[in-house]
């Protein structure tokens, strides 16, 4: 998972608490629900800085010589972004990334970046040596805009070392949303199970008959009366059927045709 979907969390912690499963997810909702919390506030960050005037951005990029303070707060931000310490010391080369636009405008890559991608070493750096000497009241002092950069880079640490630390709980989750998407299939089958056994038709078949057989035209022969079955049946039939289709003439024996031709001797009578 390389995001942390807000409106899919809240989801499947309602639909735990709904199911009626709510005590056997203590633990699990309890995370979910300080999970929930630290997204909002990020998304709420996310549409203040959205919700800067980009005056309020030209105001910073136009100091000269700027507060250290409001440089240290831009340098962690910009950290946290993926630009090298190195660069950022020089207020001319972040004055530069402050004049960029479209995806590579301070705008865009703070509301556009997810916290698994941030390393977790420049997010240590951000904080121990720029931000950690600062408190939000001091910034907003001197610049409101650095004061929004300022909450940010801090949620956004947080946010970082959160995601790399909980790989153990999504994973538990993963597992009870699995658990839960068998039970549905096994509650689904025992129902099916049940209607087949109350004698409900099977899809694609007709109940208490066996597979439909085409009839030959021997069979239609024999359902007609003196068919071709009930002539093989008669002791009188004379005629009979080779194997190759042809017809063939009997003898009956006993027949008197069949003694007057065997030339037996006649009887004298006294």
């Amino acid at each position: 998972m390389v995001k942390r979907d807000l409106s899919e969390i809240e989801a499947s912690a309602e639909k735990i608490k709904t199911k009626g499963f709510e005590k056997d997810h203590v633990v699990v909702l309890t995370e979910a629900n300080k999970l929930i919390e630290k997204l909002k506030r990020i998304e709420k960050l996310k549409k203040e800085i959205l919700a800067l005037d980009q005056r309020t951005i030209s105001e910073i990029r136009s100091y000269k010589t700027p507060n250290p303070a409001i440089h240290q707060v831009m340098i962690a931000t910009y950290i946290i972004l993926g630009y090298k310490e190195k660069e950022l010391k020089e207020w001319k080369f972040i004055q530069a990334l402050l004049g960029r636009s479209g995806k590579e405008g301070l705008k865009r890559m703070v509301t556009t970046i997810e916290a698994s991608k941030i390393d977790l070493t420049a997010a240590d750096l951000a904080e121990k040596k720029y931000l950690r000497k600062h408190s939000l009241e001091s910034i907003t002092d001197i610049s409101a805009g650095a004061g929004t950069f300022f909450v940010w880079s801090t949620a956004m640490i947080d946010e970082a070392r959160s995601w790399h630390d909980d790989s153990e709980f999504r994973q538990k989750v993963e597992e009870k949303r699995k658990l839960e998407e068998e039970e549905a299939n096994k509650l689904k089958q025992e129902k099916l199970n049940k209607q087949k056994k109350k004698g409900g038709k099977p899809p694609a078949a007709v109940a208490g008959k066996g597979p439909v057989r085409k009839t030959s035209r021997t069979d239609k022969a024999a359902a007609k009366p003196g068919g071709a079955r009930s002539r093989s049946n008669d002791p009188k039939s004379k005629k009979s059927t080779t194997p190759s289709g042809k017809k063939s003439t009997m003898s009956v024996p006993g027949s008197a045709k069949q003694r007057s031709k065997s030339g037996s001797p006649k009887v004298k009578r006294r």
